[in-house]
């Protein structure tokens, strides 16, 4: 709050491109996110090098961050942007089970049905939650009106995923957390 207060410029990054409002979105420091976006923080900048495409929201959902990850949506950040490889953050909140991230990212608009043509196996955020047995995340996907029936390049669905790798059957549809009523989205 300091450097900010003595009119630092809260855009410039270190040489792999991480910027404060990155950092702060990667530690889940929900207050600093707040104070550099009111700032006039980017909230869209991404990485460079090894993270390239990496963006705030995306390292947010990556690791959990459901607070700071509201304050980027709410300052405009991108929900769908990708990184360099084509995942999203729902796919990364998807493999990784942060289940009120998935949810705010859902609330939000994120697209459940998005395939990633960027890699060999065309995975969705679905598919990908089942091959690393985030059975939740798979409920919560299939709740939002993620396609059950996808099938990546490899011959796969979520459903032969789960049964394969974890010995787990397909999950029923949850809406518990969604803002979904009677086929109407509801935004924060």
């Amino acid at each position: 709050q300091s450097l900010v207060r003595g009119n630092a410029d809260v855009n410039i990054p270190r040489d792999d491109g991480a910027t404060p409002v990155y950092m702060a979105a990667r530690n889940g420091c929900a207050k600093t996110v707040k104070v550099l976006i009111d700032s006039g923080a980017d909230v869209c900048v991404s990485m460079k090098g090894e993270s390239e495409g990496a963006s705030p929201i995306y390292i947010a959902s990556q690791l959990g961050h459901t607070e700071a990850l509201y304050l980027l949506i709410r300052a405009g950040a991108d929900i769908n942007a990708s990184i360099v490889s084509g995942f999203s953050p729902l796919f990364v909140a998807s493999q990784e089970g942060h289940l009120e991230v998935l949810r705010t990212l859902i609330n939000s608009g994120a697209d459940v049905n998005f395939v990633n043509r960027s890699t060999r196996y065309c995975d969705s955020p679905i598919t990908i939650a089942a091959y690393f047995g985030q059975v939740k995340a798979v409920s919560i996907l299939l709740g939002a009106g993620a396609n059950p029936k996808h099938v990546t390049a490899d011959n796969r669905t979520c459903e032969s995923m789960l049964m394969e790798r974890h010995q787990a059957k397909l999950p029923s549809p949850s809406v518990e957390g969604l803002g979904w009523t009677q086929g109407r989205h509801y935004m924060f």
